[in-house]
């Protein structure tokens, strides 16, 4: 669906390959990045040009998809997982034992090795303070666009939430009701910011 996304709002602005090639700034913007032409983004596997319509649909659709989708599949679920510490100590405050494969482990030397409240405090906070939620959902701006592009961004955000998002509500309905599985919130397209939330 983003990659159909991407694809349609390109072609309102570039309709041959020629068109793409001939984009002095675009082009520009693939020597930056680009290891091979010297350029200070020094990108592995970035060619210096992009060479047409369909280069330039994978790359945008792949920036948009790390940004966004990406993003939130990796950075969202951090606050379940990271603020129970035992699940994810920071560091650990308790050095292992010398001969630590064949020493018996206790429960107090688990607990001795997981960080005093003060900087499970801290721990948290930061936890909260990378992942909290965001505050838009991918393809909400078409408010903002000329009308063309705005009636693109609207129909494929009317996609997301009218179609995919029940659907995958439905799913994650099931997943709660079946024995140890937990649903998937992160990937909801309300939950899906259009770009790195941090």
């Amino acid at each position: 669906m983003l990659g159909n996304y991407v694809r349609d709002y390109l072609a309102l602005y570039y309709k041959t390959d020629a068109d793409v090639t001939e984009d002095y700034e675009l082009q520009n913007w693939a020597k930056e990045l680009s290891r091979a032409a010297g350029g200070p983004g020094n990108v592995p596997g970035f060619k210096p040009s992009i060479d047409s319509f369909e280069d330039l649909t994978r790359i945008v659709h792949r920036l948009i998809w790390t940004a966004s989708a990406q993003h939130a599949a990796v950075n969202f679920p951090q606050i379940e997982y990271a603020s129970f510490l035992p699940n994810y100590p920071g560091a650990t405050y308790k050095p292992p034992p010398a001969d630590f494969q064949r020493t018996k482990t206790t429960r107090q030397d688990l607990l001795a090795k997981l960080p005093p409240v003060g900087n499970t405090q801290t721990q948290v906070s930061i936890t909260y303070t990378l992942a909290g939620y965001h505050y838009d959902e991918l393809l909400d701006y078409a408010d903002d666009l000329e009308p063309n592009a705005a009636a693109i961004c609207k129909r494929y955000h009317d996609l997301l939430i009218g179609e995919i998002q029940p659907k995958l509500d439905a799913r994650n309905l099931q997943r709660e009701q079946a024995e140890g599985l937990l649903p998937y919130p992160y990937l909801l397209p309300k939950n899906i910011p259009n770009s790195t939330s941090v």
